[in-house]
């Protein structure tokens, strides 16, 4: 291996599209790609997410051993894995998983984004040459309907009462025309406000971990300044790089990346430096892919940011020798140069960050207000729709709490029909008292009104109930006769009523408590402390 060789080295990033059962064609897709690892002798570095089968991991990670790539580790976590898996050739120093805390949704099932449990893998490796890279593989909650809005205008609400986030009417001290901000989407899908807090957590982890940052703890706060324009060549930076690849999920013009960019300036995207903006590289739905998604469309997702040196950036793996694509996703390849450490040079070119918006550094506001604003506006969403989720929740275990007692009391008067041949023709009257109470209530949920009038709805539903009940045990008019298979008929619906709605009870209090209150806290904390970095840069 000659000099050149130990300071270039090449990352690819890849979404595996490794679902169990769903990912069309996975086991021929993940032998080819295990077979292209031992093939691809240039590749130093591989990130690779939605790995979900263990077999599978174990396959590519032997592939890479087998490659070259004799240092592997597979990120585990939730009920299926990260699905993340990081090969190197480089040895592994450290290494860590941190779970993003706003996993998503629970209720949305076959999203599965939130029993996932994905999060940020860490790896932190040591170059021939003696230069340490802190790799990051990460991959965020996916954009399922793609809705996005511009604002005209961005308010910053300055306010450290959790209480006052739920409430939308509290007015905002500070008001930022929108042509001192950067031009970029604004997320307005369900999911958004986990991808937002997703990044957020990540660019803190990256902050936290990696030698560079941690060892300059300056740096974030001087470039996020109202100084002017910092000169980052400037400040002395160890001998240290940071690589962040994986698929965020987010376009180049959304509010996501742009709030990347504004918590870790130091970073740059592979593919911009390489084509400029206006290329689209696709990655995702792309055109040539063989596996068309029908939620998905055409988009790049997938990056490889770095504070090296940028040689080439590609993307790759289009097709396999069998004629369909590896993935659904095309891989990202780019090739990096590490500082020659004989020269003395530990900085990797001069790179400047233009902190201010004008001419006036002491009237404008920076352009991360403007970012964190807009992430602080997109979480407050959240948290109202994971409240909201937490009514419907309780809907719903009231619709299985309902299930559980009419599915009772139809088997048992089954049986009591059977045996008396008595019960009451209006308990089917009473039944349908139920069921509308039941779509009162739902309505009020549905409509976004107000919660407490929802408790008003239970105790209409529970008087309708108790009146059900009633009507079993009573009565002389026979409603299901004394035919066996009737009876038995119906004491088996009636008992499948209530072992279902207990499951859903279950489900919702599980949903509720563990899911979107510990969602909606979770967010309120990030709101504060964007409000607290809004404040911050206010002050300067």
């Amino acid at each position: 291996m000659d000099a050149d060789d130990k300071l270039c080295f090449s990352i690819l990033t890849l979404n595996v599209w490794g679902l169990y059962l769903v990912s069309k064609k996975r086991t021929e897709r993940i032998a080819q790609l295990c077979d292209v690892i031992r093939s691809m002798k240039t590749v130093n570095i591989f990130c690779l997410q939605e790995v979900w089968v263990d077999n599978d991991a174990e396959m590519i990670i032997q592939a890479g051993k087998e490659a070259g790539l004799s240092h592997g580790i597979h990120f585990r976590s939730g009920t299926f894995g990260s699905g993340l898996v990081t090969l190197s050739r480089y040895p592994i120093r450290a290494s860590w998983f941190q779970m993003y805390a706003s996993a998503g949704n629970p209720g949305a099932i076959f999203c599965g984004d939130y029993y996932a449990k994905k999060g940020v893998g860490w790896t932190r490796l040591e170059t021939p040459s003696g230069y340490i890279l802190d790799v990051f593989n990460t991959h965020l909650h996916a954009n399922y309907s793609h809705k996005y809005q511009r604002t005209t205008q961005r308010k910053i609400g300055i306010n450290q009462d959790p209480k006052a986030i739920l409430d939308c009417s509290t007015p905002c001290k500070n008001q930022i025309p929108s042509d001192l901000c950067p031009s970029y989407r604004v997320p307005n899908d369900d999911f958004a406000c986990y991808r937002v807090s997703q990044m957020f957590e990540l660019t803190q982890f990256i902050s936290h971990h990696s030698l560079l940052l941690t060892s300059s703890p300056n740096l974030i706060k001087d470039v996020g300044s109202n100084s002017g324009s910092i000169q980052l060549s400037s400040i002395p930076l160890p001998r240290a790089g940071i690589i962040l690849a994986g698929d965020l999920n987010s376009k180049p013009d959304t509010l996501e990346i742009e709030l990347l960019k504004s918590l870790l300036p130091i970073l740059k995207d592979s593919w911009s430096s390489v084509h400029g903006p206006n290329e689209p590289g696709f990655t995702c739905k792309a055109p040539g892919n063989t596996f068309d998604s029908t939620r998905q469309i055409p988009e790049r997702i997938d990056y490889v940011w770095t504070t090296l040196d940028i040689e080439t950036c590609h993307t790759a793996l289009h097709l396999t020798p069998l004629g369909f694509s590896y993935s659904d996703h095309f891989a990202v390849d780019a090739t990096v140069r590490i500082p020659d450490l004989k020269s003395g040079n530990t900085r990797n070119g001069k790179m400047t960050e233009n902190c201010t918006n004008g001419d006036k550094a002491s009237t404008r506001i920076t352009p991360p207000t403007c970012v964190m604003a807009d992430s602080s506006e997109v979480l407050h969403r959240g948290v109202l729709y994971n409240t909201r989720n937490i009514y419907r929740r309780r809907m719903y275990g009231v619709y299985g709490l309902v299930a559980v007692v009419l599915g009772t009391a139809l088997a048992l008067s089954a049986v009591n029909a059977g045996i008396e041949g008595a019960i009451n023709k209006s308990a089917s009257r009473d039944i349908m008292n139920v069921v509308g109470s039941i779509s009162r209530t739902q309505g009020v949920i549905s409509k976004g009104n107000n919660p407490g009038n929802i408790d008003i709805f239970f105790l209409d539903t529970a008087s309708h109930i108790g009146k059900f009940l009633g009507s079993v045990f009573r009565g002389d008019d026979a409603l299901l006769g004394k035919n066996k298979c009737s009876v038995l008929s119906t004491v088996g619906l009636g008992l499948l009523m209530a072992v279902s709605g207990s499951a859903t009870v279950a489900l919702a209090l599980v949903g509720s408590w563990l899911g979107d209150a510990s969602q909606a806290r979770v967010l309120t904390q990030q709101i504060l402390q964007f409000n607290e970095l809004m404040a911050s840069h206010l002050k300067e």
